[in-house]
Formats: C-alpha cells, sequence, structure tokens
C-alpha cells in the first residue's frame, strides 16, 4: 500500500491544458501569419523599387543589386568621415 504525496486540488484539470494548447496553438498560427505578412510586404516593396531605373536609384544612394539586401536588412551604417585616414 502505498501512500499518495500530490493532492489533487494542485493539479491542472484537463480544461485548463486544453485552453493552454489552444493559446499555444493560436500564438503559433498569429507568429507564422505575421511572418507570412511580412514577407509579402517585403517582396511588394522589393518590386516597387526594382521597377525604378538606375538613375532614380542613384538618387536614392542604392545601385540595383542593393535593393532586395535593403528592404529585408536596411541599410549598413555610413563610414565615419575620415575614419580611414587616421594615419
Amino acid at each position: 500500500m502505498s501512500t499518495s504525496l500530490v493532492d489533487s486540488a494542485t493539479l491542472p484539470d484537463a480544461g485548463s491544458r486544453a485552453e493552454s494548447w489552444r493559446s499555444v496553438l493560436m500564438r503559433c498560427v498569429r507568429r507564422q501569419s505575421n511572418r507570412i505578412r511580412t514577407r509579402r510586404r517585403i517582396r511588394r516593396a522589393v518590386g516597387e523599387v526594382k521597377a525604378l531605373d538606375d538613375r532614380m536609384l542613384a538618387d536614392v544612394g542604392l545601385i540595383r543589386s542593393e535593393v532586395e539586401h535593403v528592404a529585408r536588412h536596411g541599410r549598413l551604417p555610413a563610414p565615419a568621415v575620415g575614419a580611414a585616414d587616421d594615419n
């Protein structure tokens, strides 16, 4: 004969477990939906910028090969003025 040290009042009931699984599932669905929305927004922005001619891209400081990188990751910070000539 064994005695249990676990009080049944401290164990979660099946209803709260099911609710927690539902909330986890919904969080995953929302996260994936946001990722898809972000990818579509970036793809649309890349298409719009790539539609510009080379002269217009140069006006905003881009070359065609940088468009997708800048849309996805942003621009790299500009080098500091005179940083290369510290000799």
